[in-house]
């Protein structure tokens, strides 16, 4: 997505927490969780692919770890252009409580 606004995403730079909805899906954010935002982007609606649900993994961790995750965030990283339209809604500007810690903010 072009844009004159900087792309900061919160599940990178501040301390918010990742999301588990109820139907057993981790993601990002909560934004991604909106049927809307999910028909609106592949990455989002990546993040509901049924091997990614909860009940198919032992250790939670194994998701957010896994694959789709890091190349998600790489994405956010290293192509920010090419994030989902609901990064750019939400997350561009700038943000007065930067945290630049772990990649994993997850604690099971």
């Amino acid at each position: 997505m072009m844009t004159n606004k900087e792309l900061v995403p919160k599940c990178l730079n501040t301390t918010e927490a990742i999301c588990l909805n109820a139907a057993g899906y981790f993601t990002p954010c909560c934004w991604f969780d909106a049927e809307s935002n999910r028909k609106e982007d592949p990455w989002i609606e990546g993040f509901f692919d049924p091997s990614l649900n909860i009940d198919n993994h032992a250790d939670p961790a194994t998701i957010i770890e896994g694959e789709y995750w890091n190349k998600f965030m790489t994405l956010l990283k290293t192509e920010p252009q090419g994030a989902p339209k609901t990064c750019w809604r939400l997350c561009s500007g700038k943000i007065t409580n930067k945290h630049i810690g772990p990649e994993i903010r997850i604690h099971f």
